[in-house]
């Protein structure tokens, strides 16, 4: 029996199972233009059970968290609700986990993510899998037949590292097609992103059309932030890709109308936990905030450069 009396995972089991992974992100704050989706807009209702969101800022190092204060403090002068208050809150708690590579001093999202999701360390450019190819179970597989609705909340493709970490078990993240299909697989019960590339049958070398898929699954499908504002709340999936590849900097939604018809990510992790609430067994929701780590990395467009170390097995 969980606190409400209704049987299902409690609290202090969830967090056991999320072990060190479980950190909740302090924002700072919305946004104007994004404060239609904050909670006391959307008239939400308490949740049928217990809920954990793990947020990511990828790309995200405690040196862009120094500027994001130095910059809401002291050129914008907002004082209220900053991180480093928040993290003086007595309220407030702080763990550290270490995300590192087996195979770099640097990790890339791939190893960072599935150490989260899994809670072991594995080589760059793999998800949640060892080097030998032994997969590992990661926190989504181990809660779902429990009975705990899963949603996975993105600005880059959805079959990109930081989520699929939580799914796949690919040692090639660029395995995007594949990927894209143990997502179809493992059925989340949100997913809202881009990377409709990846399961689009023209695009895709099997032709498969995994969103028709995903409809004839019971899924509700969403292309544009009008259909996602207007999905009704019930049970089975809620599907959005709302771009081919990675979804458009926030910027870039404001100043071009070309791009208005993808949601925030505040919109989206709104309509995700809407979803989510609804389930008695309590909810796992990630939500990434992908595009700071492109808008950060000073290469071209989706170019990455790896560490010459290469792993070898004994």
């Amino acid at each position: 029996m969980n606190e409400n009396g209704t049987s299902g995972m409690d609290r202090r089991e969830m967090l056991r199972l999320l072990g060190a992974g479980a950190l909740a992100a302090l924002t700072a704050g919305l946004l104007p233009e994004d404060a239609a989706a904050a909670p006391d807009a959307q008239g939400f209702e308490r949740a049928k059970g217990p809920g954990l969101i793990f947020v990511v800022g990828d790309g995200m190092p405690a040196g862009v968290i120094r500027a994001m204060h130095d910059l809401r403090t002291g050129v914008f002068g907002r004082k209220d609700s900053c991180y480093y208050a928040r993290l003086r809150d007595p309220k407030s708690s702080l763990g550290l986990m270490g995300t590192a590579s087996l195979s770099s001093i640097v990790t890339d999202s791939a190893p960072a993510s599935a150490a989260w999701s899994t809670g072991v360390h594995t080589v760059n450019h793999s998800l949640a899998v060892l080097p030998d190819g032994r997969p590992l179970a990661t926190i989504f597989e181990l809660v779902k037949p429990r009975g705990v609705a899963t949603g996975l909340v993105t600005t880059t493709r959805v079959t990109h590292a930081t989520p699929a970490a939580w799914v796949s078990h690919q040692a090639d993240r660029d395995a995007e097609d594949t990927i894209a299909a143990e997502l179809l697989a493992f059925r989340p019960d949100v997913l809202l992103g881009g990377g409709r590339k990846h399961f689009d049958a023209k695009k895709r070398k099997d032709g498969r059309d995994l969103l028709a898929e995903f409809a004839a699954k019971g899924a509700t499908l969403a292309n544009d932030r009008a259909a996602l504002l207007a999905a009704p709340v019930q049970d089975g999936p809620l599907v959005g890709l709302f771009s081919g590849s990675h979804m458009a900097y926030r910027l870039d939604r404001l100043n071009d109308p070309a791009l208005a018809a993808q949601p925030s990510l505040p919109e989206m992790t709104a309509a995700a936990l809407r979803r989510l609430a609804r389930h008695p067994g309590g909810f796992l929701l990630q939500v990434e905030a992908g595009r700071i780590d492109h808008a950060a990395t000073p290469t071209t467009p989706g170019a990455r450069s790896w560490t010459p170390w290469s792993w070898t097995t004994p």
